[in-house]
C-alpha cells in the first residue's frame, strides 16, 4: 500500500509542465533552378540549413523532387499538379553537391523528346525538404523548363590543321 502511495505521489521530475516535443520542419528551398541539357532537365538549389523556427538542422534533410506536366497556355505554375518522383535520403545529400548546390539530373524518355518538336512541351518542378517522417517543408518556388528535342547527332566530322589553326568540316 505504501509503494503503491509512493508511486501514485511521485511525478515527473521536471518543475514546469510537460511541453509537446516541437517537429523539425526545415525552411522552403528558395532558389530552385532547372534547365534542359541534351536529353536531362539539370535541377540545383541550396540545401536549407534551418527549421522553420531558425534552429540549426542538425543534419542534412531529405530531399523530395516533384515534376509535372504543364500545358503551354493551360494552367499557371502554381496550378500545375506534380507528384513525387525520386527522394534523396538525407545521408546522401553530399553526394549530389557541387558547388554548394545540390544538382539533380533528371532523364527525359526519348518518346518524349520525340513528341516536344512540335508540341511545345514543358515540365513543372518543385522540391520540399523533410527532416521527419511526417513534416515537409513547404514547396519550394516552382519552375518552368520548356522541353525541346535534343539536336542531332553530327556526323562525318573532319579537322584540318593549317599552321596554328585547325578547321572543322
Amino acid at each position: 500500500m505504501l509503494l503503491a502511495a509512493l508511486a501514485l505521489g511521485s511525478g515527473c521530475a521536471s518543475p514546469e509542465e510537460p511541453t509537446p516535443r516541437r517537429p523539425i520542419i526545415p525552411q522552403a528551398v528558395q532558389d530552385l533552378q532547372a534547365r534542359q541539357q541534351g536529353a536531362l532537365v539539370m535541377l540545383s538549389f541550396t540545401l536549407p540549413n534551418q527549421s522553420t523556427r531558425k534552429e540549426p538542422l542538425a543534419v542534412p534533410p531529405a530531399i523530395e523532387i516533384y515534376r509535372g506536366e504543364a500545358e503551354p497556355g493551360g494552367k499557371a505554375p502554381e496550378k500545375t499538379s506534380t507528384k513525387l518522383i525520386y527522394t534523396i535520403p538525407g545521408e546522401m545529400a553530399n553526394s549530389y553537391l557541387a558547388d554548394g548546390r545540390i544538382v539533380y539530373r533528371d532523364g527525359i524518355e526519348p518518346g518524349e523528346l520525340a513528341r516536344a518538336a512540335g508540341a511545345n512541351a514543358e515540365r513543372v518542378y518543385e522540391v520540399r525538404t523533410r527532416a521527419a517522417r511526417n513534416r515537409a517543408s513547404a514547396g519550394s518556388n516552382r519552375v518552368v523548363v520548356p522541353i525541346h528535342p535534343a539536336p542531332e547527332v553530327v556526323s562525318n566530322v573532319s579537322a584540318r590543321v593549317a599552321g596554328q589553326s585547325v578547321t572543322l568540316a
